[in-house]
C-alpha cells in the first residue's frame, strides 16, 4: 500500500491512501468508453488522469473539485471518492452539512425516483409487480411485513 504526503500552493497538508484511489478510479474508468472519455468528461488532462491512477508523481490524486465532479460522473459517493483521495476533513464537513451517504441519495437512486414520477399510474403499476417478481422471496415477505 502506497500513502502519499503532499502540501499543496495554499498550504493544506493531507495523507492519502494512494492505492485506494487508485482502485476506486480505475473502478469508475472501466465504465466510460476510454481513459481520454473520462479526462474528458472531468476536466482533465489525459496525462493528469494516468498519473492519478497510476498513483506517480507523489501529489494528491485529485483536488476537491475534481473528486466532486468525479462523484457526479459516477454515481459514487463523494464523501467515498474524497475519503480515498486524502481528504477526509471535506468528507466529514459535507456529512455534517448534508447528511452521511446512508442518508442520502445516489445519482443513480435520484435517476430512478424522477423516472418513476414521470410514469403513468398503470406503468408505475406493472413496474411495482415486476419489481415484486424479481426480488429475492425474503425481501418480498419483509416488504409485505412493513407495508
Amino acid at each position: 500500500m502506497s500513502v502519499a504526503f503532499a502540501v499543496t500552493a495554499s498550504g493544506c497538508v493531507g495523507w492519502s491512501n494512494v492505492s485506494d484511489f487508485k482502485t476506486l478510479l480505475n473502478r469508475i474508468a472501466a465504465g466510460f468508453p476510454s481513459h481520454r472519455a473520462l479526462a474528458t468528461a472531468l476536466g482533465v488532462t489525459p496525462s493528469r488522469l494516468s498519473r492519478a491512477m497510476t498513483g506517480t508523481g507523489g501529489e494528491f490524486p485529485f483536488n476537491v473539485t475534481n473528486c466532486l465532479r468525479l462523484a457526479q460522473l459516477s454515481g459514487e459517493s463523494a464523501s467515498e471518492i474524497l475519503r480515498a483521495a486524502g481528504k477526509k476533513d471535506v468528507a466529514d464537513l459535507i456529512e455534517a452539512l448534508y447528511g452521511s451517504p446512508a442518508d442520502t441519495l445516489s445519482g443513480d437512486e435520484r435517476d430512478v425516483i424522477a423516472t418513476w414520477r414521470a410514469l403513468t399510474p398503470r406503468a408505475r403499476q406493472a413496474l411495482r409487480q415486476l419489481m415484486n417478481d424479481l426480488a429475492p422471496k425474503g425481501e418480498r415477505e419483509k416488504r409485505r411485513r412493513t407495508a
